[in-house]
């Protein structure tokens, strides 16, 4: 199974027991077409354990190896956000300026763009893209979280609950709860499938959340930040119980001007993959890599 945030079912691992052990590196290696340098907008590991990058400056799609090899390319007229899995060999993501939702299909890791679904709001930047029951969940810039179905057009919207959001980030659905990460209110809501809230969780990191994942069970993995450790941390929320843990953070990274702003994980090889973003100010360039973490239990 391959995941940026997970719709698909995976045998489940308890992260409130795991010990996290930092693996090797991926550079990510400009193509020879590249005119810039690579900053990630979003990551998935496919089921080849081959891993789909998006890009920004050079607006791109590629599919690396585990050795930071190019197998695949494709560009595109603006930089892919929030991928989300459709199924083994299909993905979708946002274009975020055109605006509309792109359908791609990645088997045998070439990428093959198939057919596009036109958002309406013109205006609105969208960003969360999750698959729920055949409909697309997003959030919108003017802080919402919508529905919309095949055709770009919204189903269903919070609109009225105009205080309910701000920074709606973020989007996972987990048995069939639709998880909302809010940077602005620094909340996660779990909501149903008529966008009703179920339960609202206060992040406790102060910054963020900005990214959240399903992990199976009733967990979900919340990436943000705390004053005193100004670079990314990683924590998991319980979901039956309200409370986070924190599972690792690096805030060591801050000397090196390291943060990790994207993330997926691979069950079947018990590893998490982060995107380590260095910035040389003196150079005014990007330096990305995807650092592998092993997950285990604690005692194996």
């Amino acid at each position: 199974m391959f995941v940026e945030g997970s719709t698909l079912p995976h045998r489940f691992t308890d992260f409130t027991k795991v010990k996290l052990t930092r693996g090797s590196e991926i550079p990510l290696k400009p193509s020879t077409n590249d005119k810039w340098d690579i900053e990630v907008t979003c990551i998935c590991v496919l089921p080849s354990t081959n891993i789909l990058v998006g890009e920004n400056y050079n607006t791109s799609l590629r599919i690396i190896d585990q050795t930071s090899e190019i197998i695949s390319i494709i560009g595109l007229p603006c930089a892919p956000h929030s991928i989300c899995t459709l199924s083994l060999d299909r993905v979708a993501f946002i274009l975020p300026f055109m605006p509309m939702i792109q359908i791609a299909s990645v088997a045998g890791d070439r990428i093959i763009l198939q057919e596009n679904i036109p958002l309406k709001m013109k205006k609105t930047r969208y960003s969360g893209l999750r698959l729920l029951n055949n409909n697309f969940v997003l959030g919108t810039s003017d802080g919402r979280v919508v529905k919309v179905n095949r055709d770009g057009i919204e189903i269903l919207s919070t609109q009225n609950k105009t205080t309910l959001f701000k920074n709606p980030v973020n989007i996972e659905v987990a048995n069939a709860d639709i998880y909302v990460a809010d940077y602005g209110t620094h909340t996660i809501t779990c909501m149903n499938e008529m966008l009703e809230v179920l339960q609202t969780f206060k992040y406790p990191g102060h910054i963020g959340p900005f990214v959240i994942m399903f992990v199976g069970g009733e967990q979900i993995l919340v990436r943000g930040a705390r004053p005193d450790r100004p670079w990314s941390m990683l924590q998991v929320l319980e979901t039956t119980k309200g409370t986070f843990k924190e599972l690792f953070n690096v805030s060591h990274g801050a000397k090196e001007g390291h943060n990790f702003p994207y993330w997926s994980y691979c069950p079947r090889l018990g590893k998490l993959y982060m995107v380590k973003r260095s910035y040389n100010l003196e150079m005014d360039s990007y330096n990305e890599t995807i650092v592998e973490y092993v997950y285990k239990h604690k005692g194996t």
